[in-house]
């Protein structure tokens, strides 16, 4: 799921035909071991003006799924329950859960001062990542959880990039910081971390560029200032204050609604 749907069996990937049914697996992946109702999948697979026949349509794609599923030797992946039909995880694996699970390990590691260990497992959660999540199937529900999905991965790198900078890893932090704000302009996390890198690794001016650069696109885009993590970097940095050469505590994300 984090990239083109891809369903890997030990001989090779299978073919899912078409978008239809792409989308329908892709719902139910999202929601392993619940059910999802009929008229959820509908709804993902024609969200503007669905058919007089798209409850029958579904129907048929599951048909076809399980047939696709049975030919690969697996007959207990897709179950109906009423109001609709449920992906039974089982022994299966599932890269959306392999992300989260390591991502929390991580966090756990970080709040017990497992630095290391946190940096390594957020690097192992990211790089299961093979592009952008859900690349292919398409319509409002899966943008949706498409959006939530990207917000996970960026909050992640944030959260590694403070690990990396209190192990002093500031300079090795620079490129990647500066291309995630250049992705993400707007996000004031990475380009905190990206004016403190700069700061340690001697490019002081080039700090408070980034953060007059970010002032700039705030004012003009959304009409407000800099939230007070970056106003208060920014006077840091103006004063040389000793404060930007010890390490932050690493604090959790904030919980998202």
């Amino acid at each position: 799921m984090l990239g083109p749907l891809v369903v890997q069996t030990d001989d090779g990937p299978l073919r899912i035909n078409g978008r239809r049914q792409a989308t329908v697996l892709a719902m139910l992946v999202l929601y392993a071991d619940r059910i999802v109702s009929v008229d959820t999948l509908v709804d993902a697979v024609w969200p503007e003006s669905p058919p007089a026949t798209a409850r029958n349509q579904i129907a048929i794609c599951m048909a076809t799924l399980r047939k696709t599923f049975k030919q690969a030797g697996v007959t207990d992946l897709l179950i109906t329950s009423p109001p609709g039909y449920l992906l039974a995880k089982g022994e299966h694996r599932i890269d959306v859960q392999e992300f989260m699970e390591r991502a929390e390990q991580g966090r756990d590691a970080a709040r017990h001062g497992r630095t290391e260990e946190a940096c390594t497992q957020f690097e192992e959660a990211l790089s299961i990542w093979r592009g952008s999540a859900l690349d292919e199937p398409s319509g409002s529900r899966l943008e949706a959880e498409t959006t939530r999905l990207e917000q996970m991965r960026l909050a992640l790198m944030e959260e590694r990039a403070g690990l990396m900078l209190q192990l002093g890893r500031h300079r090795a932090l620079t490129g990647e910081l500066t291309e995630l704000v250049a992705r993400h302009p707007l996000r004031e996390q990475c380009r905190e971390h990206l004016m403190l890198a700069l700061y340690r690794s001697g490019q002081r001016a080039e700090a408070l560029e980034v953060f007059l650069q970010g002032r700039r696109l705030l004012t003009e885009q959304l009409g407000i200032e800099p939230g007070p993590g970056l106003r208060q970097l920014h006077d840091l940095i103006l004063r040389d204050s000793p404060e930007l050469t010890r390490p932050p505590p690493w604090r959790p994300p904030r919980p998202r609604p």
